[in-house]
């Protein structure tokens, strides 16, 4: 077997793995639709070269194969990206509903319910956004601070 025919053997296994990586990415919801179309006529570039036996033709399928990789490691990192972006909102609104529930503890003067509130909010802030990270400190701490006054009998 000559180096051009483990080459494009070597496409050929690229090529099904690939395909493999299509599917998954579809089963997680990923968009992979420009990646794909990219993808349609490597198969086609491969029989040429192995037809032809033409190191060119090799490389040209080489470098197709590289950009359908790019390409799809794109859309993944974009779905993460989304994924995240998400993820964010969704922690925002649940520490923004999480404070309005202590605010109408606080004037109940109930510290207990406070104290769970606190607890969930300080277990939520690592994942909530770096932009709205030093507010929910903030107002992490005041709660931490009006909990201290009501338990000494300040408040």
């Amino acid at each position: 077997m000559s180096g051009i025919d483990l080459a494009i053997d070597n496409l050929k296994n690229q090529v099904n793995d690939l395909r493999q990586q299509f599917s998954l990415a579809r089963k997680k919801g990923i968009d992979v639709s420009i990646a794909h179309m990219k993808f349609l006529n490597l198969p086609a570039k491969i029989g040429v070269a192995e037809a032809t036996k033409s190191l060119q033709d090799i490389k040209k399928a080489n470098i197709q194969l590289e950009d359908v990789k790019k390409e799809l490691e794109e859309a993944q990192h974009d779905q993460a990206k989304k994924q995240k972006q998400h993820d964010d909102k969704n922690y925002m609104q649940k520490v923004q509903q999480l404070f309005s529930q202590a605010d109408e503890a606080s004037s109940k003067k109930d510290w207990q319910q406070m104290l769970k509130i606190y607890v969930e909010i300080r277990g939520l802030y690592p994942f909530v956004p770096d932009a709205v990270k030093k507010e929910t400190y903030k107002r992490s701490l005041e709660l931490y601070n009006t909990l201290l006054s009501i338990k000494r009998g300040v408040a």
